[in-house]
């Protein structure tokens, strides 16, 4: 026998999907008591034919890749946002002053701490009223055990569901999916910012290493397809809610504060030479076609990867979730910003919800409902 490929279980039992904590592999050689005379070439040694295409995608395989993208843009939202609350990405910003919020930042940073709160990420309901406060809510979003839905939790998520998809992934990408969470200090501010802003770099050299080095097939599409559509659907429960107005709701900070969360403050600031304002901010994160972070980019991402996803209708129509795809496409490049209010990006956020259930019903095996439930985001 040629070979083979061992797999040995740190326990009793051995699962028949993946490599558990512990498990470790190696290879298999069979070697005959007596000394073979020389074979011809079999046909493993022989020159297969030329080939492209990245072969059949099993159906889990995909499931995996699509929350795998998921789970890495949930981790960098929150992550996102605790860069936002302890310090601007732009130089000489800040929304604390001596360690008081400044004017205007207050109701804007009790937002955005109320959003930590329903995504899991820290404990809801905790009053912020100078940067202690903050410091505290930062800490259990990077790196709380009780949290369900922080960084460490998230991470540990996509780590797990790449663990069926090692053989996909180049020894570099595994490195970053699998590298340890930096130390974070709660009673350093300052390097609790250094530590999210270590992360940060570790998202982008993700995204560039998937973005430089997988093959253009159905892998990397349902890989694609989970990460824009968490974005989109952040981008809208984000931008709904820090712009959402009440009677006693001072968030004049609010525009800027959206344009740092969504890395777009110096192409703002390029384009307009003046104070961050609602509408063209609205233009700028929801509706600008050429903007990489904006709401109709992710939106275009999802209908151009599901067209290149085969069909397998008789009558070739477009498949359920094209269909509400470019439905959606088609509303945004029409919209204006002074209509994207608060009220019709929450519907924007629970249609794309129902096109996720669509991709999920057409392309993956069914759930079971814990696991469907555990998948679910918390909002």
């Amino acid at each position: 026998m040629p070979g083979g490929f061992a797999r040995l279980s740190s326990s009793s039992g051995l699962p028949t999907s993946m490599i558990g904590a512990g498990d470790v592999s190696a290879d298999v050689w069979v070697v005959d008591e007596q000394p073979t005379a020389l074979q011809a070439p079999s046909l493993i040694a022989a020159e297969p034919p030329i080939s492209r295409g990245g072969g059949l995608l099993a159906s889990q395989a995909a499931d995996n890749l699509f929350w795998f993208g998921r789970y890495n843009e949930r981790a960098e939202s929150v992550v996102r946002v605790v860069k936002t609350l302890l310090g601007s990405t732009m130089e000489g910003d800040s929304l604390f002053e001596n360690g008081q919020l400044e004017n205007g930042n207050g109701n804007v940073v009790a937002r955005l701490a109320q959003l930590l709160g329903w995504w899991g990420a820290a404990s809801p309901g905790g009053a912020v009223r100078e940067a202690a406060d903050v410091a505290v809510l930062c800490a259990q979003a990077l790196s709380s055990r009780t949290a369900g839905g922080n960084v460490p939790a998230l991470l540990r998520q996509r780590q797990g569901v790449g663990r069926g998809l090692r053989d996909r992934f180049s020894s570099d990408v595994w490195r970053l999916v699998t590298a340890p969470m930096p130390r974070v200090d709660s009673t350093r501010p300052q390097a609790m910012l250094g530590a999210a802003r270590h992360l940060t770099e570790q998202f982008s050299a993700l995204a560039g290493l998937i973005a430089e080095n997988m093959v253009r097939g159905p892998a990397w599409r349902f890989l694609e397809l989970g990460q824009r559509m968490e974005r989109a659907q952040a981008i809208c429960r984000i931008f709904a809610h820090l712009t959402r107005i009440e009677a006693d709701a001072a968030l004049s900070g609010a525009p800027g504060m959206l344009l740092d969360l969504f890395d777009s403050q110096i192409v703002y600031r390029s384009r307009y030479l003046a104070a961050p304002l609602l509408n063209p901010v609205r233009d700028l994160v929801l509706l600008d076609p050429d903007n990489p972070r904006a709401l109709v980019f992710q939106v275009a991402e999802i209908v151009r990867h599901l067209e290149a996803l085969p069909v397998v209708r008789d009558d070739n129509l477009p498949e359920v979730p094209l269909r509400l795809a470019r439905q959606l496409h088609g509303e945004l490049q029409a919209a204006e910003a002074a209509a994207m209010d608060p009220v019709r990006l929450l519907a924007i956020e629970t249609r794309l919800a129902e096109l996720s259930d669509a991709i999920s019903t057409r392309y993956f095996l069914a759930l079971d409902r814990d696991e469907a439930d555990r998948r679910a985001r918390v909002m």
